[in-house]
């Protein structure tokens, strides 16, 4: 009796160990973070571009197009503490490395991460990273333990012909606009301009104090090694603008402004360029395929113009 239990119960949790075991091994190797990092690992022999950030550089910078060999770790969510602790990780290893782009949103100095977030934990599954972590749970080692909905999602996507693997290319940037908000409107302006809620908040009286101490500890290491630093702020739709608070944008603009002058850096700052259409953005704060190809020529140009 007991053994027809057991093995009835086995039926039914062999399919759901092996889902999930297949889930595992799917965000292990096809997930953007994990495209990103292999590719860095394979040509750190020739990369002397570096760019890190979060979304706003994950989907506004396309690597391939910036002329010199370039490689991408910025992902959505990460924050600047993250693209310290990557670049330590990382510099070492490029011998060829010549610049580093870190993308400067004002919303980057206001946020930081969470100890249960799904990046937290991803990160030390990953990297071995242990940020904010003690490194003991096992949601730090298993990315399905972190966040079985996100790994289920990811997994499902690939079979359904939008998944990451389609969308991503070798080194890492995702260039597919399919399936975004403002598609999803037919680029209404009208319905995009009164749908819009600003997700980022601006409330943390220390933010932008200890996240320019860790961007300072950025540029110091890369200078310290020869290498220049770029700081570079992307375009957003007039609907974010409108909703970014005065203050905090300009206490992030005058300081690095500050930054920028005290360690002779580029500030190319296009947060509030208008010549950036409805068209361009798949959403109110990241730019679309179209909108990157855009911004990454103009970027590539003032780059070399300033060599």
């Amino acid at each position: 009796m007991y053994g027809k239990a057991i093995w009835k119960v086995m039926l039914f949790v062999s399919p759901v160990l092996a889902l999930l075991i297949a889930a595992e091994v799917y965000c292990r190797t096809h997930i953007a973070a994990v495209t990103r990092m292999a590719y860095v690992q394979k040509h750190a022999a020739t990369i002397e571009i570096l760019i890190l950030g979060d979304s706003h550089a994950q989907d506004a910078i396309d690597p391939a197009a910036l002329g010199n060999p370039a490689a991408t770790l910025a992902l959505g969510g990460q924050p600047l503490h993250v693209d310290q602790l990557l670049l330590l990780r990382v510099i070492g290893k490029l011998p060829r490395l010549r610049t580093v782009v870190i993308e400067v949103s004002p919303h980057r100095f206001y946020y930081d991460l969470q100890p249960d977030s799904w990046n937290t934990n991803m990160y030390h599954a990953l990297y071995g990273i242990d940020y904010m972590s003690p490194g003991a749970a096992l949601a730090h080692h298993s990315l399905v333990a972190a966040d079985t909905r996100q790994c289920l999602m990811l997994f499902f996507h690939s079979f359904a012909g939008h998944g990451l693997p389609a969308s991503i290319s070798r080194l890492g940037f995702m260039w597919v606009d399919t399936g975004t908000r403002f598609s999803h409107l037919h680029y209404d302006t009208a319905r995009i301009d009164t749908s819009f809620h600003m997700k980022h908040t601006f409330r943390a009286a220390d933010g932008p104090a200890i996240n320019l101490q860790r961007l300072q500890g950025i540029i110091e290491l890369c200078q310290g090694r020869g290498v220049n630093i770029v700081l570079v702020c992307a375009p957003v739709y007039r609907t974010y603008l409108r909703q970014l608070p005065p203050s905090a944008r300009a206490r992030v603009s005058r300081a690095l402004s500050d930054m920028a002058a005290k360690y002779h850096l580029r500030y190319i700052d296009h947060l509030t360029d208008t010549t950036y259409a409805v068209h361009h953005f798949r959403d109110d704060d990241h730019l679309n395929a179209t909108g990157a190809a855009r911004f990454t020529a103009m970027l590539r140009e003032e780059m070399e113009l300033n060599r």
